[in-house]
Parts: structure tokens; sequence; C-alpha cells
């Protein structure tokens, strides 16, 4: 046996033919079929792994064809398990030709009212209300106190409606801040910011002021008192809470505008002053003692 495996070749000669002629030699191939376990086997020389026809004339793939053919259809019902979820829609109603779910058929509906009906509903639905939550020193008359009783119908009223803490009266004083007098010519009201503040008597604007200053935004009002003309004036007011103008005419216990804190202040308060002649000023607290329910 030929030590590499590889045929070899054995030439026989012939029986003489007729008229002198010999055969051609015959060679024979001989094969060793051994193959190692776990290894493809080396194919012959002119043998591949294309498909052959037997006998029958039915195509016969080689093994290695036949392998490749399982692979590849495996591979293929297994993408199509994976993608088949997301080709049907969800809910989908697959009995129905377009895949969507019928809806069923109900009974329509109808409600008639009146107009005292209607009402009736507009006020259920909006029966409910919003609060709005204002820390203690912002709410109207947030802070109270007995430091004078009002009159309402009194000619002449006090700024506000109920007596309210006094934090600095009329005369000297140490200057709260920076810039501030060292002489008070009015009072300091604080009942809380955005509490209302009424004219204390009829009379008619002469001076609104809302660009700021030492006063900030402030009104100086105008009554004939005894025959005596009487200024009162307003300071330090909430921006944009003013509700009068130079020249209007005001009743006594008419709003002219809020609490605040602009110009010169230190938190949120009236000033309040009384000016005799519109320009000569007393104590507030003194003279409205005086003229309030008198």
């Amino acid at each position: 046996m030929n030590p590499d495996h590889r045929p070899t070749p054995s030439t026989f000669s012939g029986a003489p033919l007729p008229h002198g002629r010999r055969a051609a030699p015959r060679t024979t191939t001989r094969t060793d079929k051994r193959v190692r376990p776990g290894s493809r086997r080396r194919l012959s020389r002119g043998e591949t792994n294309s498909p052959t026809i037997n006998r029958a004339g039915a195509v016969r793939l080689s093994p290695l064809r036949r392998s490749a053919s399982a692979r590849l259809v495996i591979a293929a019902v297994a993408a199509g398990l994976l993608i088949a979820p997301y080709l049907l829609p969800a809910y989908a109603d697959t009995t129905s030709p377009t895949g969507i779910a019928p809806v069923p058929a109900t009974e329509t509906q109808s409600l008639s009212m009146t107009n005292s009906d209607a009402a009736a509903v507009a006020v259920v639905r909006d029966g409910y209300t919003a609060t709005k939550i204002v820390p203690l020193a912002y709410r109207p008359y947030a802070r109270t106190a007995n430091t004078f009783v009002n009159d309402p119908n009194s000619p002449i009223q006090w700024p506000f409606t109920q007596g309210v803490p006094i934090t600095s009266g009329f005369g000297p004083r140490i200057a709260p801040c920076g810039g501030c007098s060292t002489f008070h010519k009015g009072l300091d009201l604080n009942p809380g910011a955005g509490t209302p503040i009424q004219a204390i008597a009829d009379g008619v604007v002469t001076a609104a002021n809302s660009l700021g200053g030492q006063l900030g935004v402030h009104l100086k009002i105008d009554h004939l008192v005894d025959g005596q003309r009487v200024s009162s004036l307003y300071a330090h007011m909430q921006q944009g809470s003013v509700t009068v103008a130079v020249g209007d005419n005001v009743t006594v216990g008419q709003t002219i505008g809020r609490v605040g804190n602009t110009g010169l202040s230190t938190g949120a308060h009236l000033h309040f002053e009384i000016l005799l002649e519109g320009t000569t000023p007393v104590d507030p607290y003194a003279w409205l003692t005086s003229k309030v329910g008198s």
C-alpha cells in the first residue's frame, strides 16, 4: 500500500487483438476510504458537492448541501416566529375581514331641559370655591387694636373702619431709616398690607402721585371742615391701588387705595397727615379724636 494513500495505478496489457492491434492499457484506482473522526472527507478528483441524479431520475443532494439547506430552513422558521406577533395588531378581531373589532351598536340617548334646569346644572357644576392663601401680615385688617373707634355715620371718620396699631405717632422721634425724618408729621398705622383706605371726609383730590419718591404712591384730598380748608394726606399705598385721580370728588368712607410699602418705608403701613390750610401739619390722632362722632 502506498504510504500517502494516493491512488496507485496498475497497468495491465491485454491480449492481442485481431489484425495485430493491442488493447489500451487499463488503469484501476484504489482509494483508502478511512476518514479520521470529526474531519471532513477529502473529495477525490472529479467528485463535487453538486446534486446527483439517481437512476429513478430524482435529484439527490450531497450531504453538505443537505446540511446547509436544513440550517436555512430552521433559521427562516425561527425568524418567522419572532416577527409574527408584530404583524398582528393589538386587540385585532381575527374574524373580521378588516381586522378591526366591530363596535356594538348602542341606543342613542337624548336629554332635554328647560332654562331653569340649565341654570341649576350650572350652579352644580360651578359649586366650588378657590381659596388663595395669603400670609397673615398681608391680609386686610390682619392687625387690629383698641386705638380708636370709628363712627360710620359721622361726616368725618378715621381712614380705617376699625382700630388698628399705631406704630409711630406725631412729633419728634428717632429716624427709623436713613433719609427718614426726625420729626414725624403724621401717624403710621399698620393694619396689614392690602387693607382698604377710606377718605376721612367729603372733598376733592388735589394731588395723586404714583411715581414714588419719599412718600411713594400717595394722595392728597382737600376738605372744608367748619369753614376751614383742611387737607388729608395718604402715603406709601400699594402700586396700582389708587382708585381716584386729581379733580375727582370723593365722599366720606369711599375707598381710595390700599395699604402698601412704596417709597421710603420700612414695612407696609399708611402714613397719614392732617394739614391745616393745606400746609401746616397737626397731630392727626388728636384732630380726628375731636372730630369723629362729634
